[in-house]
């Protein structure tokens, strides 16, 4: 790809050397309805809730088995997500949809301030992710960011849903809805009304 930026290069010789008919990356997701018919058949309330917040939210595993209540603010539908990188907390806030938050107030009305949404390790929460899906955890936050980009979401906001510390990193998900690429281009104008 850096020849390709070679000076001298125009646009349309940078486009014909790329091929957007493959994607180039190795990551695995699942399709929207795959993850709705199967969520729809869990009948255990904590584990059908655990995914559905994945699904909603994009986040790691190790984000949500650490979520606590008083990270959830109903009032304002946002989630205090906190993760540990280089032995140091950090910390962001997403949106959350008003079906996840409807199926939270639901679900939480028994547990207690300081108390974690889903009392199960990463480990377990990989465990029960293969027993439904047939795969992992992770699996579910490619599958947030396949749906966000083929939705028409916002790469750069998908890059602060995802806490990745750079839009590149997100980058990545561009390579795997390459057919998608063709509708931005119809929505530009080259002619004035």
């Amino acid at each position: 790809m850096n020849d390709l930026l070679i000076k001298g290069n125009t646009d349309i010789e940078i486009l014909n050397n790329q091929d957007f008919t493959k994607p180039i990356t190795n990551v695995k997701y699942w399709e929207r309805d795959y993850i709705n018919s199967n969520l729809y058949t869990i009948s255990n309330k904590s584990h059908k809730t655990f995914f559905m917040f994945l699904w909603r939210t994009g986040c790691r595993v190790s984000e949500v088995v650490g979520v606590k209540l008083r990270d959830v603010d109903f009032v304002n539908y946002t989630v205090t997500i906190k993760w540990l990188k280089k032995r140091k907390y950090q910390t962001r806030i997403i949106p959350m949809h008003p079906d996840l938050r409807n199926i939270l107030d639901y679900y939480v009305a028994n547990l207690k301030h300081d108390d974690r949404l889903f009392d199960f390790s990463r480990q377990r929460a990989d465990q029960l992710a293969r027993k439904y899906f047939n795969g992992s955890c992770h699996k579910f936050r490619h599958s947030f960011a396949v749906n966000w980009l083929r939705s028409g979401g916002d790469l750069y906001l998908l890059s602060r849903m995802l806490g990745h510390s750079s839009v590149k990193v997100t980058e990545t998900y561009l390579q795997i809805v390459p057919i998608d690429i063709g509708k931005e281009l119809i929505k530009v104008q080259f002619w004035g009304k």
